[in-house]
């Protein structure tokens, strides 16, 4: 089950560094084209490299846990070094996803506020009116 889910994070890390590097290439062209900093462009650099950096160590945990699996299915190893050490490996991995997609979330937020933002705030529209319990009972 954790092979499982050691493959699951692989394969969404993989997709969000092929996400990220879209946006890469996405800032580049702008920066070619004016409309973004430099600086835009090294944050997002910098954030695919760090991205890049979770996927080793979710691949030493997959192999890791193969091993593990090897050991125990020859029977019940005689010391719990290696569990220990492939579970803390695994909770490493998990940490490192969870890193990887809340940078991925900042750099998207960066993304928009490079492009001009203001979507939130906008003046030419008038707000939307809450709604309130009598609307629906009418």
């Amino acid at each position: 089950m954790q092979e499982a889910s050691l493959r699951g994070q692989i394969a969404a890390t993989e997709q969000i560094i092929k996400i990220e590097r879209g946006f890469l290439d996405l800032i580049r062209e702008q920066r070619k084209a004016g409309q973004v900093a430099e600086l835009d462009v090294a944050a997002q650099e910098a954030a695919l490299a760090q991205v890049e950096q979770t996927l080793p160590p979710l691949q030493k945990a997959l192999a890791q846990q193969r091993d593990l699996l090897v050991a125990l299915a020859g029977g019940f190893p005689s010391d719990y070094l290696g569990l220990l050490t492939a579970q803390q490996t695994y909770q490493q991995a998990l940490l490192s996803l969870a890193q990887a997609k809340a940078a991925r979330y900042a750099d998207t937020v960066a993304l928009f506020a490079a492009l001009g933002g203001g979507w939130w705030n906008r003046q030419d529209v008038a707000p939307e009116k809450p709604l309130t319990i009598g609307d629906f009972f009418q």
